[in-house]
């Protein structure tokens, strides 16, 4: 008889985050950037769990909630929960690609959600 294959959940931790993906050969951690012109608007706010902010993702804007923190100084990540996606997802997200809900940040959602007006 062939012995069973152990199975486990994956962990958030074994999750590949943006910050990972970004680290050289050598092991010197570069600064991920956002991908769209944000216009000048800062990102990388300090939030607290359980706070909703405007994500970067694909190119576009989503809606999130910050569950999780971890890293130091300028090596901060949010563990983030997209919001009204048709399928659930979360992940590691640098804070350069999150953003605070105001006035501005709600205009560049509307220009970078990815929704098609009709």
């Amino acid at each position: 008889p062939t012995p069973k294959r152990e199975s486990r959940r994956k962990k958030e931790d074994d999750i590949i985050s943006d910050f990972e993906l970004s680290s050289k050969a050598n092991g010197e951690v570069r600064q991920v950037e956002s991908q769209i012109d944000m216009q000048g608007i800062p990102s990388g706010v300090e939030f607290l769990p359980g706070s909703t902010l405007f994500a970067e993702r694909n190119r576009s804007l989503c809606l999130a909630k910050m569950l999780k923190k971890r890293g130091k100084g300028d090596y901060m990540e949010y563990f983030i929960q997209y919001m009204g996606l048709k399928k659930e997802e979360t992940r590691w997200i640098s804070t350069a690609l999150v953003f605070e809900i105001n006035p501005q940040t709600k205009r560049m959602y509307r220009l970078y959600s990815g929704k098609k007006k009709s």
